[in-house]
């Protein structure tokens, strides 16, 4: 048997499911998870720090967005007022080239470290939702019907795989998918030039 990592009795019979501690009963479960013990769960403590990053991100793009709205509108207000356009110099400071960054990939999405895309940013998904053939396969029971079963199975990459194996027109409707997400992506690439 192992020792619980609260109280070191040796009959622990249970683990933390995220840092997988041995303890021995609910009470110390409790007590392991609890932030304010130094010695909480370090899984616990990714999570939070995870969170708070997150929070920290959304809070620095929601700024920025905001600041850009307000710019916008003040040019909108001088435009009216004097029939001119004016545009408003652009900082270059670190905060700004993180947001931007941010929005950037929100608007692009996210490639990986070879250059592939793994995260679909809004031109794809704007793409995707346009796109007549797919919204029309979209709207058929069966595909709908596979969809949520790959998405609330225990591993959704294993059922996809599996779909795709077992369904031709699911096969097909992936590979529009596919086509029509690479389309987008050169069409990214040749405005970014």
């Amino acid at each position: 048997m192992t020792r619980c990592v609260v109280c070191e009795k040796e009959s622990s019979r249970y683990r933390c499911r995220l840092c997988r501690s041995a303890y021995c009963s609910a009470a110390c479960s409790k007590a392991h998870r609890n932030l304010e013990r130094p010695d909480c769960c370090v899984g616990l403590q990714q999570l939070q720090r995870e969170e708070e990053e997150e929070e920290q991100k959304d809070k620095q793009v929601s700024q920025f967005q905001q600041q850009q709205e307000e710019e916008g509108q003040e040019r909108q207000q001088q435009h009216q007022e004097s029939g001119t356009v004016t545009h408003a110099p652009c900082s270059e400071g670190s905060g700004v080239k993180r947001t931007r960054a941010a929005v950037s990939s929100s608007i692009y999405g996210e490639k990986d470290g070879d250059g592939n895309l793994v995260i679909l940013g809004e031109a794809h998904l704007s793409a995707l939702a346009n796109d007549v053939n797919i919204r029309k396969k979209l709207r058929t029971e069966e595909l709908q019907r596979l969809l949520r079963v790959i998405v609330s199975s225990r591993s959704s990459i294993d059922a996809l795989e599996a779909a795709m194996a077992n369904t031709p027109e699911f096969l097909q409707f992936c590979h529009e998918v596919l086509g029509v997400v690479s389309t987008t992506e050169r069409n990214l690439g040749v405005r970014n030039l």
